[in-house]
């Protein structure tokens, strides 16, 4: 959401910020890590690629052959330090759990180390 319009309104306060929590180790395909792409015959451009088909083509192959896999784990196109997860959740959705951290209004100073991180506008 924010990537469109590249700023974290005041309009904005009101949402919530939960934090995702698994109940046991996840099981993940780590396209972060050189050998695993090496293995898939991929490189780096599969961590910030914008071609969202050839993405989600990806990811549905990995499943499919992955049955032991929970999830992907990649690099963040917007904060290439980050790790970015997309979790199958029919193997690990009973085991992930949400904390709610607040409303994005009181959590000032983690909105502005987003707005950081990802180079956004805020008026928080």
């Amino acid at each position: 959401m924010y990537r469109d319009t590249r700023r974290i309104d005041s309009i904005q306060a009101g949402r919530r910020l939960s934090l995702i929590v698994s109940e046991r180790p996840l099981r993940l395909v780590s396209l972060d890590d050189a050998p695993t792409q090496k293995w898939l015959g991929l490189d780096g451009r599969i961590n910030f690629s914008k071609q969202y088909p050839v993405t989600q083509r990806w990811g549905l192959a990995l499943h499919t052959r992955q049955p032991e896999a929970d999830g992907i784990r990649y690099l963040s196109r917007h904060a290439a330090e980050q790790r970015n997860y997309c979790l199958f959740l029919d193997r690990c959705g009973s085991d992930l759990r949400a904390e709610l951290q607040g409303m994005l209004g009181a959590l000032r100073a983690v909105a502005l180390f987003a707005a950081d991180k990802y180079s956004l506008l805020s008026d928080l």
